[in-house]
């Protein structure tokens, strides 16, 4: 998405709030914005993407207006709000920017902006973790096709080796042959890969920016890497032609004689019936053979279990819980401008009243609490560091919020704090 140039009654809004499923946007509609006892009509021309504000855990609204509608909608005396990207490598910058004494609503470093987007990495992380579950059963598949062909052609790998055809020779044509198919299926997968490639990551790029200049010579390495690994696949399960005669190959690999010991148990030993036993039996004495299934079963359930908890843990009523915030039976989005005075705790401590009436008259006994956010200042070992950090006013206390270790604090100077602080 290119941005245009913005006309009077023309509109952006940031990704996250042009793809939630609350607002039901889409490029053309119209909306209408009221502010400062001024209303004007829009239409929504795309979505943005911005680094804090299209994180849908930031919950910040930000929208793009032309000049003239700007002017128009703004009030006589605005606030002015700066955004301020630094790059630096200095390690004390955090401490020395906290002794300017500036201002801030956000202040973040690039571990903190990445950790605004942890529900879009998840998703991504789920994505790359099925595409490797998918890749290591093709390869368990490989090695179970190339031990079936070769059970196949016992007979002829039997009349190539009395013929006088040296093992190093058979082991080539097989080698040949499946590098002949490894390549032209690393061909196709290369050029398929930039196709799929783009609609997987189409879910993920609608609030990640990702570079537009995309490396394709990491998927023709890769594609290089598979083809690598099926000669090595081929190349060690076709050494038991070493250890095949000419005669034993002609009976499809059988000499009619058993002499060693078949297993490990003893049917009178066992008290198993005959029909378990033998399947036992059988598995216990040739677990190579089943192996490939094992494996190739496990990361099939693997493929289901890992989207299904991910699905399960993004929907779980727990996860308020891990960005610090106490649990709740349900929770009402009210933001309130900061302001630096007493006047915030009084106004929240006037609406928790206010809501407990109306749910009293509703026959509703319920505990109402409200968290606010707060900047506050951290000195420690002579560094000092302005950082974000919650209260809770109602009906609340500190050993509602969870805690990983430890417990609550119970004397006045003791303190919790996260584990990257």
């Amino acid at each position: 998405m290119k941005l245009q140039r913005l006309m009077r009654g023309e509109i952006y809004v940031t990704s996250s709030l042009f793809f939630s499923e609350n607002n039901n946007f889409k490029t053309g509609c119209k909306m209408q914005i009221t502010l400062n006892g001024k209303t004007r009509d829009f239409v929504l021309k795309d979505y943005v993407k911005n680094a804090i504000c299209s994180s849908s855990m930031m919950g910040i609204t930000k929208i793009l207006v032309s000049q003239k509608d700007y002017n128009y909608l703004k009030s006589e005396n605005p606030g002015l709000l700066w955004g301020c990207s630094v790059y630096t490598e200095d390690k004390d910058y955090n401490t020395k920017i906290s002794k300017e004494g500036f201002s801030s609503m956000i202040r973040s470093d690039y571990n903190g902006i990445k950790l605004m987007y942890i529900i879009d990495v998840v998703v991504a992380v789920t994505v790359l973790l099925v595409s490797i579950c998918i890749i290591l059963i093709s390869m368990v598949m490989l090695r179970f096709t190339i031990n079936f062909t070769m059970s196949e052609e016992f007979r002829e790998i039997g009349v190539m080796k009395a013929i006088g055809i040296k093992n190093g020779n058979i082991r080539f044509i097989y080698i040949v042959k499946y590098f002949a198919i490894s390549v032209i299926g690393a061909v196709a997968g290369f050029i398929l890969s930039i196709p799929f490639g783009n609609i997987l990551l189409e879910s993920i790029s609608k609030n990640i920016v990702i570079s537009s200049n995309t490396n394709y010579m990491v998927n023709l390495l890769l594609a290089v890497v598979i083809v690598i690994i099926v000669i090595l696949f081929c190349y060690f399960c076709t050494r038991n032609i070493n250890r095949i005669s000419p005669v034993s190959a002609i009976r499809n690999g059988g000499t009619g004689e058993r002499y060693a010991k078949k297993a490990f148990i003893n049917l009178w030993k066992s008290r198993l019936a005959p029909v378990p036993f033998m399947a036992l039996n059988d598995i216990l004495s040739k677990p190579g053979r089943y192996a490939s299934m094992a494996v190739v079963f496990t990361l099939g359930i693997l493929l289901v279990i890992i989207p299904v908890n991910t699905i399960n843990t993004l929907h779980s009523d727990k996860l308020i819980e891990w960005f610090g915030m106490a649990r709740c039976d349900h929770v009402i989005s009210q933001e309130i401008l900061s302001r630096q005075d007493a006047s915030v705790t009084e106004s929240v401590k006037g609406n928790i009243d206010i809501l407990k009436k109306e749910l009293g008259r509703n026959n509703i006994d319920a505990m109402v609490f409200q968290e606010i956010l707060f900047k506050s200042s951290i000195l420690y070992s002579g560094k000092r560091m302005e950082v974000m950090a919650s209260q809770g006013n109602g009906d609340i206390d500190d050993s509602i919020y969870p805690y990983i270790e430890g417990t609550s604090p119970a004397n006045p100077d003791e303190i919790a704090i996260s584990s990257n602080a």
